[in-house]
């Protein structure tokens, strides 16, 4: 069973017949200079062939990857989970056998924790605040079962529930993901999100039953009784502004004209909104009003080191033109 992007072969998310599950973790990488293997196809192969977390680090210590990556696998048999992580020339197990384990976007294994690479991308990314984030939830929700799981995956506040608006790179849940997905492979079961990100109901499949259709059936197979409903944040006023400005989240894509205003009332406790107003005005040659929206996206809680130099960069060229 897998989970991935429409017409896509490689997997994202999976569980095979063994109850070993995996899920794909970006990682920071060197910039690939040659063709490798896509970490989806080994991904899928691992789903194909492994059974224990053991086979699993097999598989990828054979395979060469075109970027560095976190596979977060699942072991029914090993009773446990554990992460291997890959880099473009590095492999490393990361098994912390304390009752949980978090995985973010940044490796934890003895052989690739320590690189240059990695530990500049904890300081300049966001992913060390999500983990600790992460933690925070896992105290407080201990011990941890499904519903609270989903609750976690769908969490929109910053460490010590802090509002750091809507779509932040630093939350859980950026509204952004193709997908969230729960395991219990030892029961065969799985939930999988609906759209929209992981706000959606969560959907069951008993793997046990659908493993051992003999045909494919006419109707539904999921299981209606262990659903999880939709998030009640799809009903609220600031989800419907969110979705009004999430469409200049990616300037690039886009042809509508962006109205500064309108994007900091949409998301008024977002770095991000400030950093696009703080954009606009900066290209319109507007450098009082430009200055006015960096200096307030200063004050917000900024994802990413770059973000944080692109705005000091622009503020101090704002006040010397003004000089």
């Amino acid at each position: 069973m897998m989970v991935t992007f429409a017409g896509m072969i490689g997997v994202l998310s999976g569980m095979n017949t063994e109850g070993l599950t995996v899920t794909v973790n970006a990682a920071k990488s060197e910039i690939p200079l040659a063709a490798a293997t896509p970490v989806s196809l080994v991904a899928r192969e691992i789903l194909q062939y492994a059974s224990t977390i053991e086979e699993a680090y097999a598989i990828l210590e054979k395979r060469e990857l075109f970027v560095a990556e976190s596979f977060l696998i699942g072991s029914a048999r090993d009773g446990k989970a554990a992460i291997i992580e890959k880099s473009n020339e590095s492999i490393g197990l990361y098994d912390p056998d304390n009752g949980y384990i978090i995985c973010t976007n940044h490796f934890q294994s003895p052989e690739l924790s320590g690189t240059s690479v990695n530990q500049q991308h904890i300081a300049e990314s966001a992913s060390g605040y999500r983990y600790r984030r992460v933690e925070e939830l896992l105290d407080r929700n201990f011990p941890n079962n499904v519903p609270k799981t989903i609750s976690i995956l769908r969490d929109q506040r910053g460490i010590n529930d802090e509002d750091i608006g809507y779509g932040n790179e630093k939350l859980i849940n950026q509204l952004i993901a193709h997908h969230a997905i729960v395991f219990q492979p030892e029961r065969k079961l799985v939930w999988v999100s609906t759209a929209p990100w992981q706000l959606g109901k969560f959907v069951c499949y008993d793997l046990e039953k659908v493993f051992n259709l003999e045909t494919a059936p006419d109707v539904e197979i999921y299981e209606k009784e262990l659903e999880i409903p939709a998030d009640t944040f799809l009903t609220t006023s600031d989800f419907r502004s969110f979705l009004k400005m999430s469409k200049y989240r990616f300037p690039f894509a886009t042809e509508n004209p962006l109205n500064p205003d309108s994007i900091v009332h949409w998301n008024p406790n977002s770095y991000y909104s400030y950093l696009l107003a703080g954009d606009y005005y900066y290209e319109s040659g507007n450098m009082a009003a430009a200055e006015k929206a960096y200096s307030a996206a200063l004050e917000r809680e900024i994802a990413t080191g770059a973000e944080r130099e692109h705005i000091l960069r622009n503020l101090k060229n704002c006040i010397a033109r003004q000089e």
